[in-house]
């Protein structure tokens, strides 16, 4: 048995996580009861050492993000922190908490992220937020303002960010810009 849970294994990166790490697959859902959270982490995964947090709340129509995906997603993070209170968390967020969304785009594909990954279960990346793919280019453009779904999520992941930082001993924060499909 794995000692790495993947928390949204069924997503584009999640699923590509699990299968290139052997995680283990989190069946909960956000709307359980934290009582259900911690005792399944407690009598399933007391050995996790690692959780692979790549979940996100929106929906496939319109509007994809409001006030009750906030609260969700929110309640994702707290119910993951307090089940697994020694875990390291890799904490997958976007670009658009830095306010970016299709004005500037840097693709990167599923393996190179993963190769971030890696290097951070050996221990590069600790207690750090680190942008993916790290270069930078010379000149950035114009960012243009965020509609208020990008808002929400922007909000949503700066509220996990700051969650995850201020809980947990060990964790890293990849803020991921655009995966390749």
């Amino acid at each position: 048995m794995s000692n790495i849970i993947t928390i949204g294994h069924t997503g584009f990166l999640g699923s590509y996580l699990k299968d290139r790490f052997d995680t283990e697959t989190w069946p909960g859902r956000f709307e359980w009861s934290s009582l259900w959270w911690s005792r399944a982490a407690e009598d399933y995964w007391a050995d996790c050492a690692t959780i692979f947090y790549c979940a996100r709340t929106c929906r496939k129509e319109s509007p994809r993000r409001d006030r009750e995906t906030v609260m969700l997603d929110t309640q994702g993070i707290i119910k993951t922190l307090q089940s697994f209170p020694t875990a390291r968390i890799i904490y997958c967020s976007t670009k658009v908490v830095d306010g970016w969304t299709d004005d500037w785009e840097r693709p990167i594909s599923r393996k190179e992220i993963g190769d971030y990954f890696e290097r951070a279960l050996v221990g590069d990346y600790k207690n750090q937020t680190i942008q993916i793919p790290e270069y930078m280019e010379r000149t950035t453009p114009i960012k243009k303002p965020l509609s208020h779904e990008h808002t929400l999520y922007a909000n949503t992941k700066s509220i996990g960010e700051l969650l995850v930082k201020s809980c947990t001993k060990d964790y890293t924060i990849f803020r991921i810009w655009d995966i390749e499909q």
